[in-house]
């Protein structure tokens, strides 16, 4: 498993997540709101068995500061 924090905005911060199960990597995205004090976790599941794939995929969405509610999308995006 592999951890990545950032700061997406202002108000809001992140935890990445690389993870394996069941063979197959999973990132997940933390997001933590300081003006609702809300907490939203987004996951891109099953994305790939590889794992040099896996991680260069989350090293972009990292890199990126991609948001939880366009991680689907922009994982497929990296993919295809």
């Amino acid at each position: 498993m592999e951890t990545v924090k950032a700061r997406l905005s202002k108000h809001t911060k992140a935890i990445y997540v690389l993870s394996r199960d069941d063979g197959e990597y999973t990132i997940t995205v933390i997001e933590e709101s300081a003006l609702d004090r809300k907490t939203s976790v987004f996951s891109a599941p099953k994305i790939t068995p590889d794992k040099n794939s896996a991680k260069r995929i989350f090293k972009k969405i990292c890199k990126g500061k991609v948001f939880g509610e366009t991680l689907l999308d922009v994982v497929y995006n990296l993919i295809g």
